[in-house]
């Protein structure tokens, strides 16, 4: 039975006082205590939106259409990736999520290296230049079907132990290069028929077959010392599965860009979460379809307002801006206006929550 908003939010604040119960104690590493999360999703690799040169026009831009193709190049302009970084240091922003896909060279897997790919040596640089303006840096690699073409010929794999000790071997390399990272965000969004509409070959999992897939994942990051986070679409399509199954070491980042009134399951998909004693990084999502330097504040708002006004901090670590913009010349403009309304939001966040 689901919560009323008046249930979750006194139950919440009775149960904050005696702690996170359910949270089982574990070697997987966690945060530093005050060391809140103000991070920035950014995109190195880029083969993560379409699996062929799909040539029917997206309704907000052929530009937009293109660079959802895949490609066998590193697509990325480091001009643009340092106006971005050196942007994040000015605002006080901590921590690069950087999206990999084919964009490093994977020690186990070289195979999937596009050209123009980091070497783990290269890598590492970026890691510690990264360090010098006070960013840590996160790895991601999207294991959801509907993000994952940068796995090339292993992405029909899925479901079989074959995929699964492909993703162990490649998540092992990675968190060697980030030397032990604190999270590793392991996607796992929109992995459905409706978001692979443009591909030529859908794959969609389900029930245990999800599960072991994920759980391999999750399991292969904590092994190399580190904790999975995770997009939390599963909650909106399985409720009851997701709260019995999800493990807790797992931290949450759940998302949605349109208004509360439209999609109400969303909002009440966040409070079970709270409920059930999820942490969670929400995504702050600036996504917009109006134009190329057009940022929607929206989602930012909402979440800054709620867990102000409504919601219990304690399993809150922090927040993710997710822009969706990628780093290349034609994004560069809303980039950098995300990571402004995202610097803004912290002043106003650290005005109420003084560290």
């Amino acid at each position: 039975m689901m919560t009323t908003r008046k249930e979750f939010i006194g139950g919440m604040l009775a149960s904050a006082a005696a702690g996170c119960a359910g949270i089982p104690d574990s070697a997987v590493p966690r945060p530093a205590q005050g060391k809140f999360v103000w991070g920035d999703l950014l995109h190195l690799g880029m083969n993560m939106w379409c699996d062929w040169e799909n040539p029917a026009p997206l309704s907000y831009g052929w530009e937009e259409t293109v660079i959802r193709w895949p490609s066998d190049k590193v697509r990325a302009d480091l001009s643009v990736w340092k106006d971005w970084t050196d942007a994040m240091a000015r605002e006080q922003l901590n921590l690069a999520v950087v999206d990999l896909g084919e964009a490093l060279i994977y020690p186990s897997h070289p195979e999937l290296a596009a050209k123009g790919a980091f070497t783990p040596e290269r890598m590492r640089k970026e890691i510690e230049r990264l360090r010098t303006l006070g960013i840590e840096a996160i790895p991601k690699l999207n294991f959801s079907g509907g993000h994952n073409r940068w796995l090339n010929e292993y992405r029909p794999l899925m479901g079989t132990g074959r995929y699964r000790q492909i993703c162990a071997e490649i998540i092992a390399d990675v968190c060697e290069i980030f030397d032990r990272p604190r999270f590793f965000h392991i996607g796992y969004d929109e992995e459905t028929a409706g978001h692979q509409s443009r591909f030529q070959h859908v794959i969609v999992r389900r029930g245990d077959v999800w599960w072991r897939d994920f759980l391999s994942v999750v399991d292969a990051v904590e092994k190399s010392g580190s904790r999975a986070w995770c997009f939390s679409d599963m909650i909106w399509h399985y409720r009851d599965e997701f709260l019995k199954r999800m493990p807790k070491s797992v931290v949450q980042c759940p998302w949605h860009y349109k208004p509360d009134e439209k999609h109400p399951e969303y909002v009440q998909s966040l409070e079970d979460m709270l409920s059930a004693g999820y942490e969670m990084i929400p995504d702050v999502g600036t996504f917009s379809t109006k134009s190329q330097d057009t940022i929607g504040t929206g989602e930012g708002e909402r979440l800054l307002k709620r867990f102000i006004n409504d919601y219990p901090r304690k399993q809150l670590l922090g927040f993710l801006l997710c822009s969706w913009a990628r780093p290349v010349p034609y994004h560069r403009t809303k980039g950098l206006k995300s990571i402004e309304f995202f610097g803004d939001m912290k002043r106003r966040w650290e005005a109420v929550n003084p560290a």
